[in-house]
């Protein structure tokens, strides 16, 4: 006979394990022609364990933006998708074009700009309140807010506060913001469709001469 140990899931024939010292007082012992079969299914157990944990790392890494610490595209259009699976009632909606992006990387270096992004992007973002991400590249941003519906004011006040952020560690960028209220003004647009009305309006602030402006958007 010999003893399974559910402490370092090892057979053993001594009365303790000489491996993790757990006592077998209440262990059950197991005959020795199981034991092939159940190490065989612990070891299987483990593998499916650690396989689920990598893939959910990549989930994580798709999602994930690591120079700006925010969301991906991926991570956005996933964040979006939850909300239309539950019951939320409004949202808001921020894009935001960074301005003179290539001059800086040039002058300061890419690290160094993508450091002063990640700092204004986590100290205006905050958990729980909305979601920012990486859009087109990595000159354009976008915020998601779940909103209280009929307030209509706490999109532009994001986008301000992201903007003093910014302005902050020396840079700046040019908005658009808007919100939709009640689900069937929404739940049925794909996120893509709502970003690129905002986007094309910042495109042509920029054209104008408007860097650094903040706009409201009726979606």
């Amino acid at each position: 006979m010999s003893t399974y140990c559910a402490g370092c899931h090892h057979f053993h024939s001594e009365p303790q394990c000489p491996l993790c010292g757990d006592e077998f007082a209440h262990q059950t012992s197991v005959p020795l022609a199981m034991r092939s079969a159940i190490a065989a299914l612990v070891a299987e157990l483990q593998q499916a364990d650690e396989r689920a944990g990598r893939l959910q790392q990549r989930l994580n890494d798709a999602h994930r933006d690591a120079s700006y610490g925010c969301l991906t595209r991926a991570g956005l259009d996933e964040r979006y998708s939850w909300h239309q699976r539950r019951d939320t009632a409004a949202l808001g909606f921020i894009f935001f074009d960074l301005d003179g992006m290539h001059d800086l990387n040039t002058e300061l270096g890419y690290a160094a700009v993508d450091a002063r992004i990640r700092a204004a992007l986590a100290h205006s973002t905050r958990d729980g309140e909305c979601a920012a991400g990486r859009w087109y590249s990595g000159d354009e941003l976008v915020v998601l807010l779940e909103i209280v519906p009929g307030d209509t004011g706490v999109a532009e006040t994001v986008a301000l506060r992201i903007a003093d952020e910014l302005e902050a560690v020396g840079l700046s960028a040019t908005f658009a913001f808007g919100s939709l209220h009640g689900r069937s003004s929404w739940v049925d647009r794909p996120l893509a469709a709502i970003i690129e009305r905002l986007s094309l309006i910042v495109q042509a602030a920029k054209v104008n001469g408007q860097r650094g402006s903040i706009q409201w958007v009726g979606l």
